[in-house]
């Protein structure tokens, strides 16, 4: 593995550990309070929407992540007009998209409490832990939002770092855990020859493919081996690991896959982002076989 491509691996372990310079999580602690003594005094439900609605908790949020993805970058950038062309499609969407998607799920967040305190009211259970918990929540989604956008970013320095060099292709890299999600499953060790597409901006399904998403598309250059960059096979590491392979797929899923020779991306709602469900995976093998549908089931070893 070159150097540069070093420098991207721990480039993006760095990004994974960052401190994320927010502290939005205490506005929006305080309007669960509020929330919580509205409900206490007898407010109308209207009037508490109302609240929700014109509560302005990522008021910061379009700032930090501007100054988050210039430090991830490392690229100077002036004001508004070079930053929104750099920006214009961070995993599909515009930033202004992306800016107004985060705000609306914390507004759905904060309805959800409101639902959540009025019952526990009712049954006069306590709500400051309820508060608590989805304090720690909105903070841990709120990372996984600024790291999966600067993550997107860049992408962007990495294709202008490719234009360099001669490049034969990418490979999509995904870490193999109890965590890894069906499509960096499927798409794991997937070489994309540069032939077939003018830069890795032009990848179909690029990382990040969703929140918290940690793959990696290594650079591939002219004259490297293309097995030098592949990490083990997602097969091979789900035989190995058994009870990482059940807790992914699920214990009948697992057994089809054990039991079978199908490749783990048949698995896979490549559009969906999704594992096929059960019956689904039965119907596209082609599994009828009352024998295999006993080891499927657990019957027969």
């Amino acid at each position: 593995m070159l150097k540069n491509d070093i420098e991207t691996l721990h480039y993006e372990m760095l990004a994974e550990m960052q401190h994320i310079p927010d502290s939005s999580h205490k506005d929006f602690k305080l309007l669960l309070f509020q929330i919580k003594a509205m409900l206490e005094n007898g407010e109308p439900i209207y009037k508490i929407k109302k609240l929700i609605k014109h509560s302005n908790i990522n008021k910061d949020l379009k700032e930090n992540l501007k100054q988050l993805i210039r430090e991830q970058t490392g690229i100077i950038l002036d004001e508004e007009q070079d930053i929104s062309l750099f920006l214009e499609a961070l995993a599909g969407y515009t930033f202004i998209e992306l800016i107004k998607m985060r705000k609306e799920a914390t507004q759905k967040q904060a309805m959800r409490f409101m639902v959540q305190t009025r019952e526990a009211l009712k049954e006069n259970k306590p709500v400051n832990d309820l508060i608590e918990n989805e304090t720690q929540k909105y903070k841990k989604q709120l990372e996984a939002f600024y790291r999966t956008q600067t993550k997107k970013a860049r992408e962007y320095a990495y294709d202008k770092a490719d234009k360099k060099r001669k490049v034969r292709g990418w490979i999509s890299v995904a870490v193999l855990d109890n965590r890894t999600s069906a499509i960096c499953s499927a798409l794991h060790n997937k070489f994309y020859l540069k032939k077939d597409y003018k830069s890795r901006l032009d990848i179909p399904t690029p990382p990040p493919r969703h929140f918290s998403c940690r793959s990696v598309l290594l650079t591939v250059y002219e004259g490297d081996r293309i097995t030098d960059y592949k990490g083990q096979k997602i097969e091979t590491f789900l035989k190995q690991n058994p009870k990482i392979g059940e807790s992914i797929l699920g214990k009948k899923k697992y057994r089809i896959f054990i039991t079978g020779k199908a490749k783990i991306n048949s698995f896979v709602d490549i559009k969906g982002k999704r594992w096929f469900r059960n019956d689904e995976i039965i119907k596209r093998l082609g599994i009828k076989s009352p024998k295999r549908l006993k080891q499927i089931e657990g019957v027969q070893k």
